[in-house]
């Protein structure tokens, strides 16, 4: 054990261990507290105990403490196994503790237990240093053929103490020339006294630049084993190359493999050449190489099953070839591509380009399977290419083949397979330009002029050809052309001449001369205005002379600009030194002051002044309601407004349509009042304006006015005896309801009348007549001033005469000129004689079926529907009716409409709000047979503006996708309007916000004590049915009169049931007082009929022969005759049925007029 130093650590005066300083007799204690032996390194310091190398210094740390009262300094020793190896002074103050460390090494190795004047400080382990040396280097084989490996393997030995890293960088050394190459470089970490091995492959393989030989392995560790490198004495496959990686069972494959005598100096060797698959010999050549030298074998392997197969050489890998079953894989159809080959490399030709082809091949095997498919052009091979298949499935491919000189020029056949793709044309295009021409040969400098070049390929191939322009100078552009065989086509170069001269252009083989000129130069002068003041709406001439001054005729364009705006210009031609005068008028329409300039020059100022100016400044009307043929007196206050006195016409307008016109003249300043007198001969809502300022609205009311329309007959001929049925439209062209007589005549004598209604103005109903004659001959029809065609009355084909009386209501006598009532033709006349009519309805759940029969062909037809909604209770709209135009292509339909509804049926809203409801039309006619379709809908105030007006009432249709709006027209007297389409299809009624000015009273549900008011009700007066007796399929109507006897207006209900069930309902809006008459149709079915609990009587329906209601008779044929029948005259979509009153009349007529007659 060695001391290497003692370190001082305080200066202070030392007076002996514990004694302070004799001038103040205080005494000083300083003991050792606590010791330990610390380390530092990179990771910080480190406790005891723990390990140095020797030579190491390492930290002793001691804590002191004075328990005295006075500064002192104590020295320490450092003691290692009892023996003192450092002292140090430790200064520390009265009272005080403090800490010191003090360096220590140690030299020699051992385990030490440290301490300081006692005090414990730990153990520390002495150790050597590491000493990593490599003991021993080996390897797995000494021999080696270039390109095997050898296992190199190292041992390590540590010496030294603690652990530590070595670098081995092995190197061959040429035993012969001492060249050496380093062939690794690897760490190894050694323990303390440990010994570790590490192994490396060495690759002779990557060793070419070191020539075969004996090398010694030198790694430091003096092993230095020898390794020797031979050249391979074996042939190698230096190359190989499969002709296709897939072939079909028994279909070769050409494999060609060159093989290489790796030996050198002279001589040759022989060796046998083995081609194997997944270790079976397929062939097997003997072969003689020179040393160093090559030789290319062929081969030609073949299979005969499907499946993958590894090819070798003599172990060598050549290659995988996939083989199909010959019968799985098959062509099914292929086609070209490309049909033509350009050869010309210069027009674009494709050279070495590959066409392409496609091809469909079926494999119908049970796996994946891949075919060669060599590809012919004129039964040449030019290629073969291979079409992988999965099982089962079919593909199409896209092949490419090369030509390659091959196939001379000329039409080919193209093959795949065997199988034909089409014909290939090979051959070079002839594009020449053909023509060229200018659009223009003489330009002026600055101007631009056209060339159009036509080319023309009269070759075998499609090309592109560009051709270049040419001045005499340079190539200016190119025009392109892409031609098929012996099309042609133009291309144009436009070319702008800055100088004037000739220029010559040349394009393929043509040359073409264009000649630029100076332009002429032009002159303005003499300009002038005919005048400087005008008034408003007069004119001015503005005149000036125009001179070309220069050398060639010239065009020029003279601008004229109105308060540095331009208005007008003028464009003139003018040869040389030639001039003209030309000449503008301008109007002006406002005061002010106006510059006027000519060509950029200034000709003058013109100052216009403040022209006559009417306006109308009142309207009014002597009253805003009337009946037609009620003169009505509109006065109009007119002023000019001018300064100027003038003439104005003053417009009496209805509605935008000008009805009347007066001329005023009046001076600057003044006004009067005109006044017209005006007649309305329709009613409705009408605007009244003059000059477009309204006055007004007036309100015209007219009586019920009828039209009867579309007078028809059932059949234009029938027999003696036979009914035909006779119908019209009557239309209420008025704005007030009323009741019509229908009156059936022959040459202006009735033969047959009905009194329907009420109409309600604007609206139609279908009355329908049944009549037979005794006498054939003629008959001219008409139902009031409708007349039908003529009717052709026939002879019976099968007659048992005329003849006498007879009881009850048989009937007889004879005569003629009589016409019979009896609705049943014959015995199988089916529920009274009348045919079913053009156009009925039935009702369906939430909606109603609208059936049309072939018969309403090349009319219009029309249906009260009375559909209301959305809501039961408080309905927004009702769609009275639909008119219908048939075309002649109808041969009948049935059309569905469910609704009013709230929502629209798998459609679009028509838009977010204001929307009142849907009637949707889920199936309907074909577009040819309907020409034109109007809806006839009636607003409830509830879906009105709150002014009531129904100006903002739209009307729109969901046609091919999307909605548009139908034009349509209002009635404000009734709330109703009426939209026309060109098809039959869903619409939707809109309008703005609705009237929210009625409040409606909800009684709270938290206070049980509070009185709901009653509401309040219609009364209904009277019901009664339209017929008693309805043959089946057919509609009938329930008639109610219905009155408000409170004070209040009030809007209600109406349903019509049939034996308690609900059959159709109809909401009705009567003001306080008023009374109406509601008609409601529905599907006649047999029961008790009521309006609201008030009986409208009992409904029969019939399905063959209508019931006898009295009396009895026999007649010829002994049939129980004289029952009356129901009346055949139905009105709307009704069916056949008859009143009591009705059947009373036709008993009177029947036993004083005429005869009943019966066919057997």
């Amino acid at each position: 054990m060695t001391l290497l130093a003692v370190v001082a650590v305080s200066t202070a005066p030392v007076f002996g261990p514990g004694v302070a300083a004799a001038s103040n007799h205080e005494t000083a204690a300083i003991e050792v507290t606590d010791a330990s032996a610390t380390k530092t390194n990179s990771s910080g310091i480190h406790d005891a105990p723990f390990s140095v190398v020797s030579g190491m210094e390492f930290q002793v740390e001691l804590t002191a403490e004075n328990t005295g009262d006075s500064d002192g300094t104590k020295q320490v020793a450092v003691t290692a196994d009892g023996e003192e190896i450092e002292q140090a002074d430790v200064a520390v103050g009265g009272g005080q503790q403090t800490t010191e460390t003090v360096p220590v090494t140690l030299d020699d190795t051992g385990e030490y237990d440290l301490a300081v004047d006692g005090v414990p400080a730990g153990t520390v382990t002495v150790v050597e240093p590491p000493n990593i040396t490599v003991t021993e280097t080996t390897v797995d084989r000494a021999t080696v053929t270039r390109g095997e490996t050898i296992e190199v393997t190292h041992t390590l030995e540590n010496t030294g103490g603690q652990t530590g890293e070595l670098t081995i960088i092995p190197k061959l050394e040429n035993t012969d020339t001492g060249a050496s190459r380093m062939v690794n470089e690897l760490a190894v970490e050694v323990g303390g006294g440990d010994t570790e091995t590490t192994s490396w492959t060495l690759d002779t393989g990557t060793l070419d630049e070191l020539p075969a030989g004996a090398y010694e392995l030198r790694d430091g560790s003096g092993s230095n084993p020898t390794i020797t490198i031979e050249e391979s004495r074996q042939f190698t496959v230096e190359y190989s190359q499969l002709s296709d990686d897939s072939t079909i069972t028994g279909e070769p494959v050409d494999l060609t493999v060159r093989m290489q005598n790796p030996r050198g100096g002279d001589g040759s060797a022989t060796e046998d050449v083995v081609l194997q698959t997944d270790s079976s010999e397929i062939a097997t050549r003997t072969v003689e190489i020179e040393n160093g030298d090559t030789e290319t074998l062929e081969f030609s392997p073949s299979f005969d099953s499907e499946g993958t197969y590894d090819l070798t050489i003599n172990g060598e890998s050549v290659g995988t070839v996939d083989v199909a079953d010959e019968g799985s894989l098959q062509i099914q159809d292929a086609g070209l591509i490309d049909t033509q080959v350009n050869t010309d490399t210069d027009t674009g030709g494709i050279g070495t380009r590959e066409p392409e082809l496609w091809v469909t091949v079926e494999n119908t095997g049970g796996q994946t399977g891949t075919i060669t498919l060599p590809i012919e052009v004129g039964g040449t091979q030019v290629s073969q290419e291979s079409v992988t298949v999965p099982a089962g499935e079919t593909v199409n491919e896209t092949l490419l083949y090369r030509l390659e000189g091959a196939v001379d020029e000329g039409d080919h056949e193209v093959t795949v397979d065997g199988v034909i793709a089409g014909t290939l044309t090979v051959g070079q295009p002839d594009i020449q330009v053909t023509d060229a021409k200018w659009n223009r040969t003489t330009v002026t400098r600055g101007d631009a002029a056209e060339l159009t070049v036509t080319a023309r390929n009269d070759g075998t191939v499609t090309a592109k050809q560009e051709f270049w322009v040419e001045t005499e100078n340079e190539a200016v552009d190119a025009v392109s052309f892409d031609l098929e065989p012996d099309a042609s086509d133009t291309d144009t170069y436009v070319h702008t001449f800055e100088e004037p001269g000739t220029y010559q252009f040349t394009v393929g083989s043509e040359t073409q001369t264009v000649t630029v000129e100076q332009p002429a130069t032009f002159e303005v002068s003499e300009r002038a205005l005919n005048t400087t003041r005008v008034g408003e709406g007069e004119s001015v001439a503005v005149t000036a002379t125009v001179t070309n001054t220069g050398d060639q005729t010239g065009t020029y364009e003279v601008p004229l600009t109105v308060a540095d705006e331009r208005v007008n210009a003028t464009e003139l031609q003018l040869g040389p030194g030639e001039s003209t005068t030309i000449s503008f008028t301008e109007s002006f329409t406002a005061v002010g002051t106006y510059p006027i300039d000519l060509d950029g020059e200034r000709v003058g100022t013109v100052r216009v002044s403040e022209a006559a100016t009417f306006e109308t400044t009142s309207v009014d009307l002597n009253r805003t309601s009337a009946r037609t043929g009620e003169p009505i007196e509109v006065t109009a206050t007119v002023v000019n407004n001018g300064d100027e006195t003038g003439t104005s016409p003053v417009r009496l307008q209805t509605n935008d349509d000008i009805v009347d016109t007066r001329n005023v003249t009046l001076s600057g300043g003044q006004q009067t009042e005109v006044s017209f007198v005006y007649v309305f001969e329709s009613g409705g809502e009408y605007d009244v304006a003059v000059n477009g300022d309204s006055g007004g609205n007036i309100s015209v009311t007219q009586p019920a006015t009828f039209e009867v329309r579309d007078a028809r007959l059932s059949n234009s001929s029938t027999e003696t005896g036979e009914s035909v049925d006779v119908t019209a439209t009557v239309a209420n062209v008025g704005t007030e309801s009323g009741n019509y007589t229908a009156a059936l005549t022959e040459t202006n004598q009735t033969l047959k009348s009905r009194t329907i209604g009420p109409i309600a103005g604007g609206e139609t109903v279908t009355v329908s007549f049944s009549i037979s004659f005794d006498n054939e001959g003629n008959r001219s029809l008409a139902i009031g001033n409708a007349a039908t065609e003529t009717l052709a009355v026939e002879a019976e084909s099968s007659s048992d005469g005329g003849g006498g009386g007879g009881g009850g209501g048989g009937g007889g006598g004879g005569g003629g000129g009589g016409f019979d009532l009896d609705d049943e033709s014959d015995e199988t006349d089916d529920g009274g004689g009348a045919e079913a009519p053009a156009i009925s309805q039935s009702q369906i759940d939430n909606g109603v079926t609208v059936r049309v029969t072939a018969d309403a062909a090349n009319s219009t037809v029309t249906q009260s529907l009375n559909r209301s909604g959305p809501s039961e209770t408080a309905p927004a709209f009702t769609l009275s009716a639909l008119s219908l135009d048939v075309t002649n292509d109808s041969d009948g339909f049935n059309a569905t409409m469910l609704g009013p509804q709230a929502t629209p049926n798998n459609m679009t809203e028509v838009q977010a709000d204001g929307v009142r409801g849907y009637v949707t039309v889920t199936s309907g006619a074909n577009a040819s047979a309907i020409s034109r379709v109007r809806y006839t809908l009636r607003l409830n105030e509830s879906a009105l503006p709150t002014n009531g007006s129904m100006d903002a009432v739209r009307v729109f249709q969901y046609h091919n996708g999307s909605w548009s709006q139908l034009p349509s027209s209002a009635n404000a007297t009734n709330t109703s309007i009426q939209a026309s389409s060109s098809n039959l299809s869903t619409i939707a009624v809109v309008s703005p916000v609705a009237n929210t000015s009625t409040p409606t009273t909800t009684a709270s549900s938290s206070n049980t004590n509070a009185s709901t008011p009653t509401p309040a009700e219609l009364t209904v007066a009277d019901a009664s049915l339209m017929a008693d007796w309805v043959r089946a399929g057919f509609n009938t109507s329930a008639r109610a009169t219905v009155e408000n006897p409170t004070d209040e207006t009030v809007e209600q209900t109406l349903t019509v049931t049939v034996d308690g069930d609900p059959v159709a309902s109809r909401t009705v809006r009567l003001d306080a007082g008023e009374q109406t008459t509601v008609t409601m149709e529905f599907e006649a079915v047999d029961g008790a009929v009521a309006v609201n609990g008030v009986s409208a009587g009992d409904l029969r329906v019939g399905s063959n022969s209508a019931p006898s209601t009295g009396g009895s008779g026999t007649a010829e044929t002994g049939e129980s005759g004289g029952g009356a029948e129901p009346a055949s005259e139905t009105v709307s979509a009704s069916g056949p049925g008859f009143t009591v009153q009705l059947v009373t009349l036709v008993l009177a007529l029947i036993g004083g007029l005429v005869r009943v007659h019966r066919r057997v």
